[in-house]
């Protein structure tokens, strides 16, 4: 939990701790859940102990006291941002008085804790810099259990302020009783992973793997485990993907578990229950609002003969697609087995066909042990209207599956913009 710490340490880096550290990633949820009064409560709140720590040692220095009083009076609305801003820089300035790294890392704390009253990422400062400080109090043998303390108590204080901030009746500076504003801290994380991600996508090569938003793979569906994609083409500007498991067991069209397979209907792609599935809720249950960013509409033809065209955050492949992919990939591309929770049979009746039989074909080996592998949808419609393609046996192209088939597989593809 501690190893970047350590690192830094080792490095004699003067700020240990960073919005990366592992040890601080549960509080930063915390904190971008809350609107910017209770950050800046709960900020002047922490940091009483620190400027009480550091004027035990320097009681004739008065400025990170004055930066925490003036900063609390902008709070309420009774004086400007000026004084305030200068309090703030004095404070900071206060840690180059004294050649003393770890009261000099108390100062930066508050005077970080007095910032959040301006914006609500400063809020992080205090605990990156006060766990900064008692890190070099009990040095690396030493630290780990103190830095553990002082966490649970940032998080157990900021409950509180989350649950009584708004009850005290306090005044407020006007521009921070405006809670339309989204959370700073929260706008920050979501930048930097965007940016993670897009330098990463940039990088993977067709047939790698990558993980992107979460599904259930166990077979109770608690679980919101990673999801594996197979990058299917990388143009340098857009990733095609291909989940490399099953995710899933579903009709093609029909919801009832009273279905069987014999009520097939006729049914295109464009109005089939398995396309607004796809789109609405897997869509909303695998991506984050920040995923959903980079998840391109893509324009979706050979969907069957009469059947229209559609425009798909999330889609299957068609027979064109597969086929086209076979070439490049080649045939494992089509050979898939399931999670566990694709396997397990849900209360709309759908339960995944694993195969069982003889032929080798139809098993992938995975760390030693041969998995049978499931049938798949392809979006196509088949040689009936109330039938579509699928990926069957041996890892052949079918057309006949009747599209009330409760044993078929949900392979989900995807374009993301990078």
């Amino acid at each position: 939990m501690f190893l970047d710490v350590e690192i830094k340490l080792k490095k004699r880096n003067k700020i240990l701790f960073s919005r990366d550290s592992q040890c601080l990633q549960e509080l930063i949820k915390l904190i971008q859940l809350q609107n910017h009064r209770t950050l800046v409560m709960w900020a002047l709140d922490c940091a009483k102990l620190p400027l009480e720590q550091f004027e035990t040692k320097y009681p004739d220095e008065r400025r990170p006291r004055t930066c925490l009083e003036l900063c609390e009076a902008w709070a309420r609305g009774k004086i400007k941002m000026p004084p305030a801003k200068q309090a703030i820089l004095a404070s900071h300035a206060v840690a180059k008085k004294f050649d003393d790294s770890e009261y000099g890392a108390l100062c930066h704390a508050i005077g970080q804790a007095g910032a959040t009253v301006h914006v609500e990422t400063h809020a992080l400062g205090l605990p990156i810099y006060e766990l900064t400080a008692i890190v070099l109090k009990y040095r690396k043998e030493y630290f780990p259990k103190p830095v553990n303390e002082k966490i649970n108590y940032y998080y157990h204080r900021l409950q509180y302020w989350q649950k009584n901030t708004d009850k005290l009746g306090l005044d407020w500076a006007d521009f921070l009783l405006d809670n339309t504003s989204p959370n700073k801290e929260r706008l920050l994380s979501e930048k930097r992973k965007l940016k993670q991600v897009q330098n990463f996508v940039r990088k993977v090569k067709p047939g790698e793997i990558i993980t992107f938003g979460t599904y259930p793979h166990t077979s109770n569906g608690a679980d919101r485990t990673p999801i594996k994609w197979r990058v299917l083409q990388n143009s340098g500007s857009e990733l095609f993907l291909l989940s490399e498991y099953i995710l899933d067991c579903k009709r093609y069209h029909g919801k009832s578990v009273d279905i069987t397979w014999y009520d097939c209907v006729d049914i295109t792609w464009c109005d089939c229950d398995l396309r607004k599935w796809l789109n609405d809720e897997f869509y909303n249950t695998a991506f984050t609002d920040t995923e959903k960013k980079f998840i391109k509409t893509t324009h979706c033809t050979d969907n069957g003969e009469g059947s229209p065209d559609t425009e798909d955050k999330v889609f299957l492949l068609s027979v064109t697609e597969i086929k086209d992919l076979t070439d490049i990939h080649g045939k494992d591309l089509r050979r898939a087995v399931g999670t566990d929770f694709s396997k397990t049979k849900k209360p709309d009746g759908c339960s995944l066909y694993v195969y069982d039989k003889t032929n080798k074909d139809n098993y992938i080996i995975s760390s030693g042990e041969a998995l049978g592998c499931s049938w798949w949808w392809l979006r196509t419609q088949g040689n009936k209207l109330s039938r579509a393609f699928f990926v069957g046996t041996s890892c052949s192209i079918r057309s006949y599956a009747n599209v009330s088939s409760a044993g078929d597989g949900v392979r989900p593809a995807l374009k993301l913009n990078v």
